[in-house]
């Protein structure tokens, strides 16, 4: 029986390097979140909160690795880590394309409609139905994986989701990037961005 304290002890650093401490926290075993899937606005939403680790293991692991396109190359190996049939290169590699339209919309559209709770509930309900379709359309090549069924389903609706990001596409102007101040720190192969701490210039008058 002496030997069970060591089991014990080993059981706690087990748990202890998995995440489970004194501070409970019951995200670190969520791999999903409902709500934010069923009321999401944006693509980027939607993948932050469905197979979530899946997403930070592709995120670190590759997204970040990447000279260039970073969202294309991830979501191609999002599609062959789920298998080799055409039905996963067919839902994925899109959404590639669809997360470059939904960063057009989020700079350039979203900041014309912050004027009010009104304009704010517009923006959200409409982005909320453009995500739903987007992923509902999409996502048919998940569910069929072959193309002759994926083709019947897709060109029955003419393909309006890929003809509407298409002339979003078109249409929205590229937004202005931000100079990068921000340090890169390599971690494992993988750099990471770090801003430097900014000062405050603020004096507390209260004394």
């Amino acid at each position: 029986m002496k030997d069970c304290v060591y089991y014990i002890y080993i059981a706690q650093a087990a748990a202890i390097y998995a995440g489970y401490d004194a501070e409970e926290d019951s995200n670190i075993t969520a791999t999903v979140n409902p709500l934010k899937i069923e009321l999401t606005t944006s693509l980027k939403q939607f993948i932050d909160n469905w197979n979530m680790f899946t997403a930070k293991w592709l995120r670190y692991t590759c997204f970040e690795r990447l000279p260039s396109h970073k969202a294309l190359v991830t979501f191609v190996v999002s599609a062959l880590w789920h298998g080799f049939l055409p039905g996963y290169m067919i839902m994925f590699v899109p959404l590639a394309f669809y997360t470059a339209v939904g960063q057009k919309l989020h700079k350039v559209v979203r900041p014309k409609f912050q004027s009010s709770d009104a304009m704010r509930t517009l923006y959200a309900l409409v982005t909320w139905v453009g995500a739903a379709v987007t992923i509902c359309f999409n996502g048919t090549g998940f569910q069929l994986l072959f193309t002759d069924k994926i083709w019947l389903v897709q060109s029955g609706l003419y393909f309006y989701p890929h003809i509407i990001a298409l002339l979003l596409f078109v249409v929205l102007p590229s937004p202005t990037r931000k100079p990068d101040t921000s340090k890169k720190v390599t971690i494992n192969g993988a750099k990471h961005s770090h801003q430097p701490e900014k000062i405050s210039t603020h004096t507390n008058m209260s004394n």
